[in-house]
C-alpha cells in the first residue's frame, strides 16, 4: 500500500489548514483544538466531533478492524500522519506505552522496596489510563497515615469543642459572682 501524501485530496482543505507537518520526525502535527488528552479534535460536521488521527485513519488507510485500535508509533498524540498509525490491539498499545515499559522495568518501589508477586498489587489507573502497579507496602503506610490523620483531627476537634465548652462555663460562672470577667488591677 502506497503511503498517504500531506494535503491529500481525499480529506477537505479545512482539514489540512490544521495540520503542520513537522520535518525532522515526518509528523503531522494538529494544531487546532484538542480533547484534554492531547489528541487532536476535528468536526466532521457541527454535531459529530472526531479524534484527528482516526479522520486520516480512515480517510486514506481504511476501516479499523473489530477488537483493534489507532497506536501512535511516534508517541505523538497530536501526530496524524497514517504512516505513523497502526491498528492494534488494546494490550498492544498499552504495553508500547513508555510509562508502562518504564515501570515495569523497575524491580523496587521509590522507596526501596522489592516488587515481588506477594508486594505488588495491579490496577487501573482509570479510563484512558494504563494498567498499574504499587507497592503494597507503601499503600499499607499510606493508609496507616491517614487513618491517624484522620483521629488527629477528629481528637482535635474534640479539644476545640470542649475548650469552647469550658469557655462558655467560665463566663456563666463570672457573670454569676458578680465579676463580670474584670480582673483587679494592682496599684
Amino acid at each position: 500500500m502506497r503511503t498517504p501524501d500531506y494535503g491529500d485530496p481525499r480529506l477537505p482543505a479545512r482539514f489540512w489548514a490544521k495540520v503542520q507537518p513537522e520535518p525532522n520526525t515526518g509528523c503531522w502535527l494538529w494544531s487546532a483544538a484538542t480533547m484534554s488528552t492531547g489528541y487532536g479534535a476535528f468536526g466532521v460536521t457541527s454535531k459529530n466531533i472526531q479524534l484527528s488521527h482516526r479522520v486520516t485513519y480512515l480517510t486514506l488507510v481504511g476501516p479499523i478492524p473489530e477488537g483493534r485500535e489507532i497506536d501512535h508509533l511516534c508517541r505523538q498524540r497530536a501526530c496524524c500522519n497514517p504512516a505513523h498509525l497502526e491498528a492494534v490491539t488494546a494490550q498492544t498499545n498499552i504495553t508500547r506505552q513508555p510509562r508502562v515499559i518504564n515501570a515495569r522495568a523497575a524491580s523496587h518501589c521509590k522507596s526501596g522496596h522489592e516488587f515481588t508477586p506477594e508486594n505488588t498489587q495491579w490496577f487501573s489507573g482509570g479510563r484512558n489510563k494504563p494498567i498499574r502497579r504499587r507497592c503494597r507496602t507503601c499503600r499499607l503506610a499510606m493508609k496507616r497515615r491517614d487513618r491517624e490523620r484522620q483521629k488527629a483531627e477528629k481528637l482535635g476537634r474534640r479539644i476545640v469543642a470542649k475548650r469552647a465548652d469550658f469557655e462558655a462555663w467560665l463566663d456563666r460562672q463570672e457573670q454569676a459572682t458578680g465579676r463580670g470577667g474584670e480582673q483587679d488591677v494592682a496599684s
